[in-house]
């Protein structure tokens, strides 16, 4: 895997997540700290220190490029700014987000980029994250890095 890849994904993620040291509930309702972990039933977390947020964000991220390698278009001859807008939807909505945005896969399946990145613009993600979500859609259509 490219390196500049994955320390942009990375980046992308801490600049959409914000550290937050104390539990707080997501967008969808989920109890969450760090940078963005959603909290499993057997986490009792009410607060954290910056290196155990670190470290959470290392083990959550290397979970979720595996995940985003999973994606029938990844290859690593794909655009640098595709495969990091896979990795850092991944994160977001988890590993397997792919297996329910079916037309938006479908799209990239077919290298219909600009319409992957439509579809995905009106998703409920789409209205939980925004900006994020326009990111992305921006970098699935390009094949490049972009960040605002």
């Amino acid at each position: 895997m490219n390196p500049i890849v994955l320390e942009f994904a990375k980046a992308r993620v801490r600049g959409s997540e914000r550290l937050r040291l104390k539990v707080y509930t997501d967008t969808t309702g989920n109890p969450t700290i760090g940078w963005g972990h959603k909290l499993l039933p057997d986490e009792t977390l009410t607060e954290i220190g910056s290196l155990c947020a670190e470290r959470m964000l290392n083990v959550d991220f290397d979970k979720h490029v595996a995940g985003a390698l999973t994606h029938p278009c990844w290859s690593d001859d794909l655009a640098v700014g595709r495969q990091a807008a896979l990795i850092d939807i991944a994160y977001n909505m988890g590993p397997d987000w792919w297996r329910e945005f079916t037309i938006t896969t479908e799209h990239m399946k077919n290298g219909r980029w600009d319409a992957a990145g439509d579809t995905l613009l009106v998703s409920k993600y789409a209205n939980q994250v925004r900006q994020r979500a326009v990111d992305n859609a921006t970098m699935l259509r390009t094949g490049e890095f972009c960040w605002t």
